[in-house]
């Protein structure tokens, strides 16, 4: 499993971000069952599209981590184990 950070995801859908291309080569080059996000991280999607005066900040954020032809996949993860 790879864990996938809010910034990456906010710099992987807005085609503007400076760090655009390297989130969609990075964000492309996972393999679509190892992305996983926590439920953290869609709060703090919702909370970035908020501040953005979006009328309701969590379609959008939902729609960050959709399915979207099967190319930017994430499973949401409700539990991180610590590795010692």
């Amino acid at each position: 499993m790879i864990y996938l950070d809010t910034s990456l995801i906010i710099s992987h859908v807005d085609e503007e971000d400076p760090r655009h291309a390297d989130a969609e080569e990075l964000i492309e080059s996972v393999g679509l069952e190892k992305r996983v996000i926590s439920p953290l991280v869609l709060v703090e999607l919702a909370s970035v599209y908020s501040r953005a005066s979006l009328e309701n900040p969590l379609q959008p954020a939902f729609y960050s981590i959709a399915d979207r032809s099967r190319r930017n996949r994430y499973r949401l993860q409700r539990g991180l184990k610590t590795v010692a």
